[in-house]
């Protein structure tokens, strides 16, 4: 009974590992979207002024586009790790009503 106590446990660290990783990407994901997003308006900016308007403008629609892409695939990625953690939890949850069920 202790063994399935414990494998439970870690079970359920895994999977709230695997969530906080997934945060945790999707964080760091979304902060280099920005990043690379402010470098490309410097950039344009530093054209010469007769382009600089219409620079400005595409690399700012460049920039939210790719913080858009990179929120949406940073989502993707933590619903997806998501998934896999709720999946070893009902793995876990099964393995304990396999092993009450024997016991008894």
């Amino acid at each position: 009974m202790l063994e399935v106590i414990s494998k439970i446990r870690e079970q359920e660290a895994a999977a709230e590992e695997t969530k906080r990783r997934a945060y945790q990407t999707a964080r760091d994901m979304e902060a280099k979207a920005q990043a690379d997003g402010r470098e490309a308006v410097a950039k344009a900016k530093s054209q010469t002024a007769e382009q600089a308007a219409g620079i400005v403008a595409c690399a700012q629609k460049e920039a939210d586009q790719m913080v858009a892409d990179k929120a949406e695939a940073a989502r993707k990625e933590g619903e997806r790790l998501t998934t896999q953690a709720e999946a070893r939890l009902d793995s876990a949850a099964k393995l304990i009503v396999e092993r009450i069920v024997e016991a008894q």
